[in-house]
């Protein structure tokens, strides 16, 4: 275990230096992550300028829940995007042979090998804001302050376990690259409330992807609290996510053909 965080470390190192060096691109970046953003907010003042409720949900809620999206989606981009990016053209092109050759794991190795430090400002813009909507409903709690940060990081590790298995596809379907997009798409589904679908798609992005369990629960954490149950299914999800993801990578590498 010493070892990854190690190599963890090196990484981080590394991807720190590509930053500096990448300055202009990083900002770029980073504007439109808060660009983005901000066009979120401002359809939410737009929906909410006709009605003061949406299926149960006020305007305050609607940011708190677009917020923390949000914040699991940067804290992704920072710690996996820059992998799950490249991985599928690298798989294709036959050039993974470096990281197998390596006496570490090559699913892990692959998966945290560079971090998008630009992200970082985003995370730094959305915080205050997730704090200040918090401070505003009156129900401080450090007990679902903490259950909340427990749960955004089984939430990030459920994207990444998402979009690893749809890029761990390429192994076996060279035209399963056209699914890599999908994810995005059903995580832009489930920034809304969840109510508003029909009852399949609830169940997909509740139980299937659960983008939506995601998205709708993390968020009452910190005013409601949170079920057990939920937090229970999330990790489990996430633990069965990830052998599923490991499984599926070590009989990929069987099929991988490389360039040389």
């Amino acid at each position: 275990m010493k070892k990854y965080f190690s190599l963890f470390s090196v990484f981080s190192r590394q991807s720190l230096k590509s930053f500096a060096i990448y300055r202009a691109t990083a900002v770029i970046t980073a504007t439109f992550g808060v660009l983005f953003f901000t066009v979120e907010c401002i359809l939410g003042m737009v929906l909410f300028s006709l009605t003061d409720d949406i299926v149960g949900y006020s305007f305050q809620d609607y940011l708190l829940m677009i917020s923390v999206a949000s914040l699991i989606t940067y804290l992704y981009q920072f710690f996996f995007a820059s992998a799950h990016e490249n991985l599928a053209e690298v798989i294709l092109e036959g050039e993974l042979d470096t990281v197998l050759l390596r006496p570490v794991n090559s699913l892990y190795y692959y998966s945290c090998f560079r971090q998008d430090y630009s992200c970082i400002i985003n995370v730094l813009v959305v915080i205050p804001f997730i704090v200040g909507l918090y401070i505003q409903y009156n129900v401080f709690s450090i007990f679902n302050i903490i259950v909340f940060l427990l749960f955004i990081i089984l939430a990030v590790l459920c994207v990444y376990i998402v979009n690893q298995l749809f890029v761990t596809l390429v192994f076996f379907f060279e035209n399963s690259t056209r699914l890599l997009g999908l994810s995005e798409y059903l995580y832009d589904v489930a920034t809304r409330p969840i109510a508003i679908y029909p009852k399949a798609i609830i169940k997909v992005l509740m139980y299937v992807v659960p983008y939506g369990f995601v998205t709708n629960m993390s968020w009452q954490i910190l005013i409601r609290g949170v079920p057990v149950t939920a937090f229970i299914f999330l990790a489990l999800w996430d633990v069965l996510g990830l052998m599923l993801a490991n499984a599926l990578w070590n009989k990929g590498i069987k099929k991988y053909v490389s360039s040389n």
